[in-house]
């Protein structure tokens, strides 16, 4: 009996070696997997972090760009309306091209003689809408810019323009 004790104890002990060294290689190889797996994450993470901040100085270059061609394209409309009246410079007249007649109309008779493209500009006491296609001015009102606007944090005014009928002098 102890001589079959003695074989089967090394098969054992070679068994459970050959076991925990199996388990070893394989958890090595998930190590390896994984730590795998993190580098390629890793160069996603940083290639699309690149990609947003990259995005993100684009993004503000073309802000930047519309601002300014926003403001020359104002100015252009305010060059041209000033040789046909007197605006005046200060405070700066607000200058906004019309999208939406229809609902604008809606709101108020002012827009009735506007169309969509036109330009209306908005100074301290009235408002003028100008077409820049045919160079005229449509119609200008005096306006009145409610103190709340003045008060809200809000950039634009609210502007009430009030059409005034004139009569032009008989002679």
């Amino acid at each position: 009996m102890s001589d079959e004790n003695s074989v089967t104890e090394p098969k054992k002990k070679s068994r459970k070696h050959g076991r925990s060294r199996f388990f070893n290689i394989v958890l090595l190889i998930a190590i390896i997997v994984v730590a795998g797996l993190f580098v390629r994450a890793e160069k996603q993470r940083r290639s699309i972090e690149e990609n947003l901040e990259k995005t993100s100085q684009e993004l503000e270059e073309l802000k930047k760009s519309t601002e300014n061609s926003g403001q020359e394209a104002a100015n252009k409309v305010l060059q041209k309306v000033r040789a046909l009246i007197d605006i005046p410079g200060e405070p700066a007249p607000t200058v906004a091209t019309i999208t939406d007649v229809e609902t604008l109309r809606k709101s108020n008779d002012f827009y009735n003689k506007a169309n969509n493209g036109d330009t209306l500009i908005i100074t301290a006491n009235r408002a003028i809408l100008y077409n820049a296609e045919k160079n005229i001015i449509i119609d200008v009102v005096p306006v009145e810019i409610n103190a709340d606007a003045k008060a809200s944090a809000s950039p634009s005014p609210k502007v009430s323009p009030s059409p005034v009928s004139t009569t032009s002098p008989s002679l």
